[in-house]
């Protein structure tokens, strides 16, 4: 029996350090393409997973999901060479090889210390993250390191989860750990984890969107705004006025003119307004296949190869890149591994409740809790690996869930 918690743990320790290395800023700048430290994890755990697990039983319908779109914007990617058209091969095949992992370990995974060491590896990211930027000088925004930022969101996400699925009872601790975790977000200027934060710690209490939800938003609303006319820290102040207008975007006609963004604009709302202007554009001209992969920033380099370059980077949001480069008919392949994934994962989560597994509030958490925030994420982030990764566990999280249910039924039979 001991052996046996060991393994799980062995696998759940693998997962969790493969998981972690996507915030991690080792990388190598190659000619052809850049090699992360996750891309050669991958690969490495893929082939150790492959060669433990030969006869485990890996079938998923959301794993099959993925194909058709992979496929689609592989093939489209040729239309800017074979050099692309090869990135995003190998960076598909990562991708399936992350989702294999996965599914050839979920038999032995003990689910429950893959939340623990994500929660425990996280933190240590976000601490080595504001010590960092502590040691340069900087006591606020604490963002300089593009890739360990995002272990912000995606701390906020697991905390949530965690204490709602697996320390409900644990409420003191809760709000103390809250209340010190809401202090970092602010401080580190990620506006996209502070929202996260707000609408989870809605869900937490209310359990749902309805009108409790809808009346503490208004509230925290009032509260925030009322508080930022005390702030004095400049830096601060802004990122509270920009989460309160999370959705507003900026005036790329005036940087257009002038090359500077105005006072009252931020260099990422700027920049998203003149990529949704750009974006209606090529649309119009490729409505069903698209522009191409990738080809977003090459049209960009191109025609507007006088805006600052800041302006000049990629979509921040991948339901609009894959509108763009993939077209109408990328979009539906994509849309539909988000409604097949929601779907079945609520009939699994349905098996659940029936199995008295989770009570019917932790089922509402769940689907709220676990879709909307990836959705707001992935639709304002920049694409990247990142972006697929999430997109793979999407596709196969009804599948873990089955997974937990069968493993867990058959415990229950055995207790009886």
């Amino acid at each position: 029996m001991n052996i046996d918690r060991n393994y799980k743990n062995n696998y759940a320790f693998l997962i969790s350090i493969l998981f972690l290395a996507l915030f991690s800023n080792i990388r190598f700048q190659f000619d052809f393409a850049l090699l992360r430290l996750f891309d050669i994890l991958t690969v490495v755990f893929f082939i150790y997973i492959l060669n433990k697990e030969k006869h485990n039983n890996d079938k998923s319908y959301g794993f099959y999901y993925l194909i058709p779109f992979f496929i689609l914007h592989i093939l489209l990617s040729y239309q800017l060479g074979f050099k692309n058209f090869l990135r995003e091969f190998l960076q598909m095949v990562i991708i399936l090889f992350f989702a294999t992992i996965i599914l050839k370990s979920k038999d032995n995974l003990n689910f429950k210390q893959v939340f623990r060491l994500l929660l425990v590896f996280s933190s240590l990211i976000i601490l080595y993250t504001i010590y960092f930027h502590l040691s340069k000088g900087y006591y606020v925004g604490w963002k300089q390191l593009p890739d360990t930022r995002i272990a912000y969101v995606i701390f906020t996400i697991l905390f949530f989860l965690y204490f709602k699925i697996f320390s409900n009872d644990k409420k003191f601790t809760f709000f103390i750990l809250s209340l010190m975790l809401f202090t970092i977000l602010v401080l580190s200027g990620e506006r996209k984890a502070i929202a996260v934060f707000i609408f989870l710690l809605c869900l937490y209490y209310f359990s749902g969107i309805g009108i409790k939800s809808a009346i503490i938003l208004i509230a925290l609303y009032v509260v925030f705004s009322i508080s930022n006319e005390f702030i004095t820290n400049p830096y601060i102040k802004d990122k509270i006025e920009t989460t309160l207008n999370i959705m507003n975007t900026g005036n790329y006609e005036y940087v257009m003119h002038t090359g500077q963004i105005s006072d009252e604009d931020t260099y990422s709302n700027a920049q998203r307004a003149f990529s949704i202007n750009v974006s209606k554009t090529l649309i119009y001209e490729s409505p069903l296949f698209g522009v191409g992969t990738n080809n977003y920033i090459n049209y960009v380099n191109e025609n507007y190869s006088y805006l600052p370059k800041f302006m000049k980077l990629g979509i921040h949001g991948e339901f609009q890149r894959v509108v763009v480069e993939n077209g109408i008919i990328g979009f539906l392949l994509y849309l539909f591994i988000w409604v097949k994934s929601l779907s079945r994962f609520k009939l699994e989560l349905n098996k659940s409740v029936h199995l008295k597994f989770i009570s019917k509030e932790q089922y509402k958490y769940l689907i709220y809790s676990t879709y909307l925030p990836i959705i707001f994420f992935v639709g304002t982030e920049a694409s990247s690996t990142r972006s697929f990764i999430l997109l793979s566990l999407i596709s196969i999280l009804p599948d873990i869930v089955s997974t937990i249910n069968q493993n867990r039924n058959i415990k229950k039979k055995e207790n009886l």
